[in-house]
């Protein structure tokens, strides 16, 4: 076992992604991502699309929007308190 992979598991606590509760959908715990990605499945659980992704959802908490479900609160300070590069875009 590598650092990566023991980082990864460590963070491996969003369980409020909206297919958690699906037993056909879900891919247990994930790790903390601005996106919900999966790299190993290929997919993002947290998709703009959807607006159930950090952006969308640290965007509207930031302005005074309460989000919600407290669930929501959950991830976005999970996702603080991981840490990360926040930039915007020049597009």
């Amino acid at each position: 076992m590598h650092s990566q992979k023991l980082g990864n598991a460590l963070r491996s606590i969003d369980t409020w992604y909206p297919e958690f509760d699906d037993e056909e959908k879900t891919a247990g715990p994930i790790a903390i991502e601005p996106y919900g990605a999966v790299t190993n499945l290929g997919k993002a659980y947290r998709t703009p699309k959807d607006k159930q992704d950090f952006y969308t959802f640290f965007d509207k908490w930031a302005r005074g929007t309460e989000l919600d479900r407290i669930e929501d609160e959950h991830y976005v300070m999970a996702i603080l308190v991981r840490g990360g590069v926040f930039g915007e875009s020049d597009k």
